[in-house]
């Protein structure tokens, strides 16, 4: 397969790739710096955490090393301030939904593999560490939201570029790519590999999640003047064209979820918003209408449907404690299909969760997302609504908080929009530690 980054002098060296790419996203998001560094020292914190919100994007291994180097510099930066901050309440759930997995290793029956998971799943504790070290002003906030845009921005370009790029030179037409069922394209039946094929990572549901979240940002970024209506749209119509291009289903559908929910924050009047609540309420269940209807078009996939019905199966022989953190691949894969398909896990959160740790560990995971959605609606965070309704969407046909890629993903949002210095949350969050620093001076 022709691919875009063969003909460069860096050969097949992704790594350079991404630090290009995280360089690039840097560039055109944050100059002058003046306006929003309020010290030297803020450098140490600022800067990793950019990188890593735009690196993550990229590749998953750009984005663990400079997600340990941010870290590093969030406790280096809180040991010269001298000062650190109380976790926030979702930090809990994020600890709890971990400690459930940890606990589930005593009964699994391959504890090097679920040591392994473990591992990969360590960000939902260390980076609430690493936020509990700084604190970002309102300028900061947003010129992260800005870095995440753009960097998705240049990802959506170069990813159209690239399939533009791979059908002229091999020789075949752009409009085999369109449709409305999966297809192949040019002998291969993942179009996403023509068109991810400059990335070390191609999973066209986890780069539309990251994408959309993208969306997310930008919608804020809108609303308060960072970026301009013609930069916005040009966005939301790229991002459908690539979803359309890499055949992603999930991520069209939390596209189309977005663009209505995130329209309500432009209605000014209280009047118009009500009548716009309804609207979007009745299409919403024309669409669930319609889905069931087009399902067999559109959406149908009958491999999930085979492991969702293995899953259950092993559900009812283990429905309190599961089999234990480290064992899906081995329970499912006892199934004949899944072991010739290789299945790892169920493709859907829910039933990986408690097929994996049990009742506890379920509890733990709808704990914590109900908790995001209440926090969402009660501090009036827009950006966290929408953010944790993709995420649900996207549970129901992957499992990415057993996935790094989703995992980084989901954790690097959360604590993000959790952030969001103007919201009622954070507003009685730095009252609070303004009274304990008088009450200790």
């Amino acid at each position: 397969m022709g691919a875009i980054i063969d003909i460069l002098p860096l050969g097949n060296d992704h790594y350079l790739w991404s630090i290009g790419f995280v360089i690039l996203s840097l560039a055109v998001s944050l100059f002058p710096t003046k306006a929003y560094i309020r010290e030297k020292k803020d450098y140490l914190f600022f800067l990793p955490l950019a990188a890593f919100m735009a690196g993550s994007l990229h590749s998953v291994r750009i984005g663990i090393d400079l997600g340990t180097i941010f870290l590093i510099c969030a406790v280096l930066y809180a040991l010269v301030k001298r000062r650190a901050f109380p976790p926030r309440h979702y930090m809990w759930f994020l600890a709890a939904y971990f400690l459930c997995m940890a606990v589930s290793l005593i009964w699994s029956r391959n504890v090097p593999q679920g040591i392994h998971i473990l591992r990969r799943c360590l960000p939902l504790v260390t980076f609430s560490i690493g936020w509990c070290m700084f604190e970002l002003t309102q300028e900061q906030w947003e010129r992260i939201l800005l870095v995440f845009f753009r960097a998705s921005l240049l990802f959506i370009i170069f990813s159209i570029t690239t399939t533009l790029y791979i059908s002229f030179s091999e020789h075949f037409s752009w409009w085999e790519f369109f449709g409305i069922q999966k297809h192949p394209v040019h002998g291969i039946w993942e179009s996403y590999k023509w068109v991810y094929s400059w990335l070390p990572y191609n999973h066209p549901s986890y780069n539309a999640y990251g994408l959309v979240a993208g969306m997310i940002c930008g919608q804020y970024l809108l609303r308060v003047k960072r970026i301009s209506i013609p930069e916005a749209v040009f966005y939301a119509l790229s991002l459908f064209l690539l979803l359309v291009l890499s055949q992603s289903r999930i991520g069209i559908v939390m596209y189309a979820i977005t663009i209505p929910i995130a329209a309500v924050s432009f209605i000014q009047s209280p009047r118009w918003r009500k009548l716009y609540h309804y609207g979007v309420g009745a299409m919403i269940v024309v669409a669930l209408i319609g889905w069931v209807q087009v399902n067999t078009v559109f959406s149908l996939d009958h491999p999930r449907e085979h492991i969702y019905h293995v899953t259950v199966d092993f559900i009812r022989q283990n429905p309190v404690w599961g089999v234990g953190v480290g064992s899906l691949a081995e329970t499912l894969q006892q199934d004949e299909i899944c072991l010739r398909e290789e299945y790892g896990n169920p493709h859907n959160q829910i039933l990986g969760d408690w097929l994996q740790g049990g009742i506890p560990c379920l509890l733990a995971m709808l704990a914590m997302m109900g908790y995001l959605v209440y926090y969402a609606v009660r501090y009036r965070n827009q950006e966290m609504l929408l953010f944790v309704i993709i995420t649900l969407l996207f549970m129901q046909i992957e499992m990415p908080l057993d996935i790094i890629k989703g995992l980084t993903t989901f954790v690097a949002f959360v604590h993000l929009f959790a952030h969001k210095p103007n919201d009622r949350y954070n507003s009685k969050y730095a009252s609070m530690c303004a009274r304990q620093e008088k009450e200790v001076a």
